[in-house]
């Protein structure tokens, strides 16, 4: 982990900033990642809605 996107982090907690990747960004990837797992464990084609 890159130690600018955790001090991001942190200071965002504090309400002094805000960090590189947005909440809604964040799930968006781990939705993609566990569709991706489904697919290949389902061997089909899995799709965003």
């Amino acid at each position: 982990m890159n130690h600018m996107s955790f001090a991001d982090f942190v200071r965002q907690i504090n309400g002094e900033g805000r960090c590189l990747v947005s909440a809604e960004d964040s799930f968006n990837v781990t939705e993609a990642c566990l569709r991706t797992l489904m697919s290949a464990d389902e061997k089909r084609d899995v799709r965003f809605e």
